[in-house]
């Protein structure tokens, strides 16, 4: 377990006691970094408003509900408070989350267009986080990459709270496939999401274009981004890929 220093009298203690047993002081205002991540390896995730100051990358926490769970989200990047902007983390669901079409009708379409981005930015927003969460999500500027293999365009930039990672973004932010492998919630295996045989990982969306504007890229549900469907992409009507939302918060 680790130890932490009390900030008003000097002792050290246990990280998971809520008070300093030698002059009171309550440690959840100063529970380190540390003592967070023995928490989440004991699967009890602090909440976004208690974790917020202490995140660093590949923490864990939860934010939100859906369907009868708690979301849990995982901290992909950091970006230091500047003299005009706080800091703030780049987080993704730890599982996916739901099941949801790219786009409802199989035509030319981009992520500025779809109807999983209307969905994400209002009815997800809506519903999955109170007032105060939704305060703390930042207003993003989003560009989608073209596909230059396919000479595929990415659309128009966007502003969005909630979003899907890009291709690159995919590769850029997990070390290797397998730490791209995640499970469907019980909701998003309810509404659709297919698991493969003898795995329990599914396919999840990326907002980067496929072979054709008919088409989105998505993570392999072995981590895959390089070769097969998640490369081409699945047509943006299909049913069974699932979502894992991304996001900017406010630390």
């Amino acid at each position: 377990m680790a130890l932490i220093t009390c900030p008003d009298c000097g002792r050290r203690m246990p990280s998971l006691l809520e008070v300093c047993p030698a002059c009171g002081c309550e440690i959840p205002v100063w529970i380190s970094a540390a003592a967070l991540r023995f928490v989440a390896a004991k699967q009890t995730l602090p909440s976004v408003a208690s974790a917020a100051p202490y995140l660093e990358v590949g923490d864990r926490f939860t934010m939100g509900r859906w369907g009868d769970e708690q979301v849990v989200w995982r901290v992909l990047a950091i970006d230091s408070a500047s003299e005009v902007e706080p800091a703030r983390a780049l987080v993704i669901t730890d599982k996916v989350i739901d099941c949801v079409q790219y786009n409802t009708t199989l035509v030319q379409t981009t992520w500025a267009t779809c109807s999983l981005r209307t969905w994400l930015n209002g009815y997800f927003y809506r519903k999955a986080f109170n007032k105060a969460e939704r305060a703390r999500i930042v207003t993003s500027g989003i560009i989608t990459p073209n596909k230059p293999a396919y000479h595929t365009r990415g659309g128009a930039s966007t502003q969005d709270h909630i979003f899907c990672l890009s291709f690159d973004e995919a590769k850029r932010y997990f070390k290797s496939p397998i730490d791209r492998v995640t499970q469907p919630t019980k909701k998003a295996f309810e509404n659709g999401v297919i698991k493969q045989s003898n795995d329990s990982a599914c396919h999840w969306w990326l907002r980067t274009p496929g072979a054709d504007q008919r088409r989105a890229t998505a993570v392999g549900c072995k981590g895959t981004l390089g070769k097969g469907s998640a490369k081409e992409g699945f047509e943006v009507d299909t049913a069974h890929v699932g979502v894992r939302p991304a996001m900017w918060i406010e630390l």
